[in-house]
């Protein structure tokens, strides 16, 4: 963890919230302050890294770091980004950190798209529908015809 820590601040591209080496302690720690990213071991004492991360109400960006290649697999299926193995090298978590922050860029524009989707909406609520002035007009068109 000491490691990650030091390639993370080198990087000068995250700012550490938190660190937890007792999965319940960072079960508790994310469900009240979720991190954009979390990097997460996948053996841990007591839980899993999966076990983890079934015990959240919200699936956050994840990271696995582990030194067992055996799960990568297993850690896809679960929505992760990216895996990485121990010791982790440099250069594999830029690509990583270069990947969430695609992820994070396309999230931005995809909200500030459903901001404006709803905004306009919500500015047409208050003028009636093309239903509603049609279905007025036929009943006033009735009205004057008898």
């Amino acid at each position: 963890m000491r490691r990650l820590k030091r390639l993370l601040d080198r990087t000068g591209r995250v700012e550490i919230i938190g660190c937890a080496t007792d999965p319940e302690q960072a079960i508790a720690e994310l469900r009240s302050d979720p991190p954009d990213i979390w990097f997460l071991d996948i053996q841990m004492p007591g839980l899993n890294g999966f076990e983890v991360l079934d015990r959240l109400p919200v699936q956050p960006i994840v990271i696995f770091t582990t030194a067992y290649d055996q799960y990568a697999l297993k850690a896809f299926t679960v929505n992760s980004v990216d895996y990485l193995l121990k010791p982790i090298e440099p250069e594999q978590l830029d690509r990583a950190l270069a990947f969430v922050a695609c992820i994070m860029e396309v999230g931005q524009r995809l909200d500030a798209g459903a901001e404006a989707l709803y905004q306009g909406f919500v500015s047409s609520a208050s003028q009636p529908a093309c239903g509603t002035n049609i279905a007025a007009a036929d009943r006033n068109h009735r009205k004057g015809s008898r």
